[in-house]
């Protein structure tokens, strides 16, 4: 099988395809006269493995299961507490949403949070305006009268 080049390695790759690799790579390399390791580097270096597996179907799609968990966009888009909000409705002088606002921030006193849940932003948004309304003279004098009615 050994010619003054060295083995076959063609013919040697075409009869591991066609057992579909379920052969000892000890024996494989005996019965083909050629070092175990060896064989084993060329089948790794040159993925035999690979194009056996090309001629099997397999299934790439997952399928996503349905879990009986409340839905978080439900979640997110609960109305604020009744109480808070019939108080805040009193100050005309505010915006509805530097409203809610203002009832989030009571509750967390995170103005970033705070400004995320009112204006529906994201994070970097939230984090540079939420700061920004605490300065607002309307909004920090709500904020008090909402501290001492609490």
């Amino acid at each position: 099988m050994e010619s003054i080049r060295g083995p076959e390695w063609n013919l040697i790759k075409e009869e591991y395809l066609k057992l579909n690799g379920k052969v000892k790579l000890k024996e494989f390399a005996e019965k083909h006269g050629v070092k175990y390791s060896t064989l084993r580097s060329r089948k790794n270096r040159e993925n035999w493995d690979s194009e056996i597996n090309k001629n099997v179907a397999t299934k790439s799609a997952t399928q996503q299961k349905s879990v009986a968990t409340e839905n978080k966009n439900k979640i997110k888009n609960r109305e604020p507490i009744a109480e808070e909000v019939k108080e805040v409705l009193e100050n005309t002088e505010l915006t509805d949403k530097q409203r809610l606002f203002c009832i989030y921030y009571i509750k967390c006193f995170n103005a970033t949070k705070a400004y995320q849940k009112a204006y529906k932003c994201d994070y970097i948004t939230a984090n540079t305006n939420g700061p920004r309304l605490l300065v607002n003279a309307c909004i920090k004098q709500e904020i008090q009268r909402l501290k001492q009615v609490r």
